[in-house]
């Protein structure tokens, strides 16, 4: 859902494959500053995304673990995933 900084960075720009965790630094100063602030938006967004996706998968498992009525995690899940997506717009 987020987007990924480093298919924005291989797609606009020439990015390495061998380290490409550093394109970001190694390509900010190169770039115009709204492009790279944009850029930098986008990896904190996706490493949020990272970082949560565990607790939500953990409270899916800890539903369905305990028996909770389907369609109510199925709801759960939903909501979750259409709160991520303003939040992905917002952020980058």
């Amino acid at each position: 859902m987020a987007l990924s900084p480093t298919t924005a960075t291989t797609a606009i720009y020439t990015a390495s494959n061998m380290t490409p965790r550093a394109n970001l630094e190694r390509l900010g100063p190169t770039l115009p500053k709204q492009t790279a602030d944009m850029l930098w938006r986008a990896r904190r967004c996706h490493l949020n995304a990272l970082e949560g996706f565990p607790l939500f998968a953990a409270a899916m498992i800890a539903g369905i673990y305990t028996n909770l009525d389907t369609k109510e995690l199925n709801v759960c899940a939903g909501e979750y995933l259409v709160a991520r997506a303003p939040y992905t717009l917002y952020c980058t």
